[in-house]
């Protein structure tokens, strides 16, 4: 009796067409092995991946169990189905398959290792293969392109403040006051830093749902140009279909801004601009601290407190602040000790247990409004399946992006109804404190500059010198 091991694979972009759909392969595999009179030993099925190498979970199994000589043959709907590239197919049939003493067969291209056509045709047929491959990867770049070019989203996970319907962006009410919030926040002239701080203890659900805003994310989001109506592709800009969140003139003043603050930084060493900027602020009223040089016998920066230096009228908290003075190179040696010991004696890593007061009821009451609707939609493709036949493939996809939704939605109403929430430092910034010594020692000013930012949440100077670190 011959035992046969069926490969299945469809990728994400071909998840439309029925007639290599995961069920329509199997239909016909199942057929073609009864009318042989082979048993089937098991499906191996590579649900929504590319055929462009052999990273794939099931191909992985089906090898090991190859190597192991638990079937006599390995059956697929076509010889791209093992893969589209010419080396990967010759390796599996003839190290892996043959090499076993198990033959190899293609339904819709009659190729059968157990005769020698069969085995003459694979490489003739491997090539079409990567042939067909490479055609596809020219043909997705040009359509990208012209996708572009007419100011159409490509399709994919949609950006923070959108959702995708029918391969178009659509304003997401929730999270588009987000992205409104950040554009704010930085036009009113505060950095990176400010703003993720401030997300963080307001308990702003992040774009990938995890647990914190990071200087990075914000700084990719206020540069995103889909949000004020373009579509981008290899670095050039086109108008989209889709509606903008932030006008354009907006939008493209913060572009000025950001430009500005990396002229203005950039072309003076991190050391005398004070490699802390950004995250320092005043003990005694709370406001921020900012860096101030002064031009003597040598360049000297030192950090001042808003409130004293009075020139920001909404930087003040109090304009009677007796805070003083702190040389940046004494703050920068007292902050490396402290990260230092944190690195050498990871207990002793300080947690902030404050507590943030929560006020997000119209937030709330919109993301209930929406899980509802989420819900009647999930039961409406259920029903569908069930009753219309609708594709597998297309079931799983509506139904993966609602659940996301749900998901999404979820925690949105979970975090926003918790009256308080205590902040711990999390595992990765734990793993970098560790690592501290051998980072800081090897890096550049720049370097050291970004590893800082990604570490400390926030620095509080005190009018006798001493200092509060607050880690991530």
């Amino acid at each position: 009796m011959t035992i046969t091991a069926n490969l299945l694979r469809v990728s994400t972009t071909e998840q439309s067409e029925k007639n290599i759909s995961i069920p329509a392969q199997k239909t016909k595999l199942t057929a073609y092995c009864n009318a042989k009179d082979w048993d089937i030993f098991d499906f191996y099925i590579d649900d929504g991946y590319s055929g462009k190498d052999m990273n794939r979970p099931e191909l992985q199994r089906l090898i090991k169990d190859a190597q192991e000589k638990k079937f006599d043959v390995v059956v697929v709907w076509k010889l791209d189905r093992l893969s589209r590239r010419q080396k990967d197919v010759m390796y599996l049939i003839e190290d892996v398959f043959l090499a076993n003493g198990i033959d190899f067969a293609s339904v819709t291209e009659n190729i059968d290792t157990s005769t020698p056509v069969g085995r003459a045709m694979i490489g003739v047929m491997a090539v079409f293969a990567q042939l067909e491959r490479e055609t596809i990867i020219e043909r997705t770049k040009m359509g990208k392109e012209e996708a572009a070019r007419q100011g159409r989203f490509f399709g994919g996970k949609p950006i923070l403040g959108y959702t995708s319907q029918d391969k178009k962006l659509v304003i997401d009410p929730l999270q588009a006051d987000i992205i409104r919030k950040i554009f704010k926040i930085y036009l009113d002239g505060n950095g990176y830093g400010v703003i993720a701080e401030q997300l963080n203890e307001q308990n702003v659900p992040t774009p990938r749902g995890d647990s914190f805003w990071y200087v990075a994310t914000v700084a990719r989001l206020l540069q995103n140009p889909t949000y004020a109506g373009y579509i981008e592709h290899l670095g050039n800009l086109y108008p989209g279909k889709h509606e903008a969140i932030i006008s354009k003139a907006d939008w493209n003043k913060v572009q000025r801004m950001i430009a500005q603050n990396r002229y203005r930084y950039g072309v003076k060493e991190p050391s005398e601009l004070g490699i802390l900027r950004g995250l320092v602020y005043c003990g005694e009223c709370g406001a921020r601290m900012r860096v101030k040089t002064t031009n003597g016998t040598r360049r000297r920066a030192q950090y001042i407190c808003y409130s004293r230096d009075k020139i920001a009228k909404h930087m003040i908290k109090d304009e009677n602040c007796p805070s003083k003075y702190i040389e940046a190179h004494k703050l920068e040696d007292k902050v490396i000790d402290q990260l230092l010991t944190y690195a050498l004696h990871p207990d002793k890593i300080a947690k902030s247990n404050q507590v943030t007061p929560i006020n997000n009821k119209a937030t709330i009451d919109k993301a209930k409004a929406e899980l509802q609707t989420v819900a009647k939609k999930i039961k409406k493709w259920q029903d569908a399946f069930e009753t219309e036949g609708v594709e597998l493939a297309e079931f799983r996809e509506r139904v993966r992006e609602l659940r996301e939704r749900r998901q999404y939605l979820e925690t949105v109403i979970s975090e926003g109804q918790q009256q308080v929430k205590k902040r711990v430092v999390p595992r990765h910034t734990v793993q970098m404190l560790r690592q501290f010594p051998t980072l800081w020692n090897r890096a550049t000013d720049e370097e050291k500059q970004s590893l800082l930012v990604n570490i400390i949440k926030k620095i509080t100077v005190y009018k006798d010198g001493s200092i509060d670190l607050d880690t991530m």
